[in-house]
């Protein structure tokens, strides 16, 4: 039984027509429409919603040679092979996969949780990328006045986008929520009731992604910095292997495994960031069941500690891992990569970061570069270790067929934002030089 799909599916429901109920103080149709439509986007028996939408028929992954910094064993050019994996192979799976999100919610032996995270996913709200869409649409306007959800990817330059953020939001004038672990469900549930922000706000966290479907009358738009999954990966284990008792860990300790198995542990985190389901961060949550299954399952390949094994990401993960089929993670990462322009109004780079900040100022109109001196968190918890370690860690990585499929969906997203990257970079150019 998919206890946390019928479970949760029903919760959203009851809680929206809690929500209707608790109307009689602000009656008026905007509201009573807006709390309508979130009972429809969260029905987990959306079987009528099966329309024709279809992920995109050309290939959007270009070549790229972000991954091909380290020589990989057999290969001594710095190029990957086919043997270990890259972009062509990438590109092959994806045309392999020929079952769309909507095909495969019509398969009724689909469990509730994959029919919930599907249902959702298709009806996500937000202002579309501000170069790519927003400025040709006649939007413009909207992004100066909006509130601004800030989806933190840990270990890509978040900490010192935050403190920008609020030093920016300071001089707007902007109210700020945090969307951490501790509190996603009760802010989630708090604007599932209101409906709305007062001023614009500004939405801080790793789990910020969705507030945008639960606010109306304000437009509402996400940002994000991604970084080189790799790399990612290997910031984060030097991270926590001073500073494990953070919940960014979870329950594993970095002394106790091999960078490899830190990989496979962290897995495709943005990937599941985009899929967060508040619910899945409920004290109550049966979303644990999946994680005993998924520690189970993992025990021979990663070392766990008793800690932390509550920490939202790492439910989100299991849950994704033991709910889910591989062709639906492949469906919903088609999905994702076919709308990351439409969901998100900005995505920046932490390897191009200071024309990320520009590019944030100019969609809303607000001035980043002038509140960002040095990043905060520059690896002082980092263990001091030659460069040649490092090397010897992205080799390491980068062999593992099992690191490869771990990390599969957020390199694929990567690349998806180094194309997006390309194209704000080339309007923004456009916009200076008219400017």
């Amino acid at each position: 039984m998919d206890q946390f799909g019928v479970t949760h599916g029903q919760g959203w429901i009851r809680r929206c027509q809690s929500a209707l109920r608790s109307s009689k103080y602000l009656l008026n149709i905007s509201v009573l429409l807006s709390i309508a439509f979130m009972v429809f986007v969260y029905s987990i028996k959306g079987n009528w919603l099966q329309r024709g939408v279809s992920t995109s028929s050309v290939n959007p992954i270009p070549e790229s040679g972000w991954y091909e910094a380290e020589p990989v064993s057999g290969n001594n050019d710095g190029r990957r092979t086919e043997e270990h994996g890259g972009v062509h192979e990438y590109r092959a799976e994806r045309t392999m996969n020929t079952r769309t999100l909507v095909q495969l919610m019509a398969d009724q032996s689909a469990s509730p949780t994959f029919s919930l995270l599907a249902n959702v996913t298709q009806h996500r709200k937000g202002l579309p990328n501000y170069y790519i869409h927003g400025l040709r649409s006649g939007m413009g306007e909207d992004y100066a006045k909006c509130n601004i959800a800030f989806v933190h990817l840990h270990k890509a330059g978040g900490t010192t986008t935050k403190a920008v953020l609020r030093k920016v939001r300071r001089k707007a004038r902007m109210n700020e929520v945090k969307m951490s672990n501790r509190v996603t469900t009760s802010e989630f549930d708090r604007f599932l009731q209101k409906g709305r922000t007062p001023k614009p706000t500004l939405f801080c966290g790793g789990f910020s992604f969705g507030i945008c479907d639960v606010l109306h009358k304000r437009p509402c738009s996400y940002m994000t910095v991604l970084r080189n999954p790799y790399d990612r990966i290997i910031s984060s284990y030097f991270f926590c292997f001073t500073k494990y008792s953070s919940r960014l860990c979870g329950p594993v300790r970095p002394k106790d495994v091999s960078i490899t198995a830190w990989a496979i542990h962290q897995g495709s985190h943005f990937f599941n960031l985009i899929l967060v389901h508040p619910d899945t961060c409920r004290n109550d949550s049966s979303s644990d069941e999946y994680v005993k299954l998924y520690q189970d399952h993992t025990k021979d390949i990663i070392q766990y500690v008793h800690r932390h094994e509550d920490t939202c990401w790492f439910r989100q993960k299991a849950l994704h891992k033991e709910a889910l089929t591989n062709e639906q993670r492949r469906a919903l990462l088609h999905y994702i990569l076919d709308n990351l322009e439409n969901w998100f109004a900005v995505i920046g780079l932490l390897e191009d970061y200071r024309v990320s900040l520009e590019l944030f100022g100019e969609a809303y109109q607000m001035n980043f570069t002038a509140d960002y001196s040095v990043p905060l968190n520059t690896g002082g918890a980092r263990v001091k270790e030659e460069d040649t370690t490092i090397k010897q860690m992205k080799i390491d990585l980068l062999n593992s067929a099992e690191v490869r499929e771990a990390l599969y969906e957020d390199i694929m997203i990567y690349e998806k934002a180094l194309e997006i990257m390309k194209l704000q970079k080339e309007e923004y150019s456009r916009i200076k030089n008219i400017g």
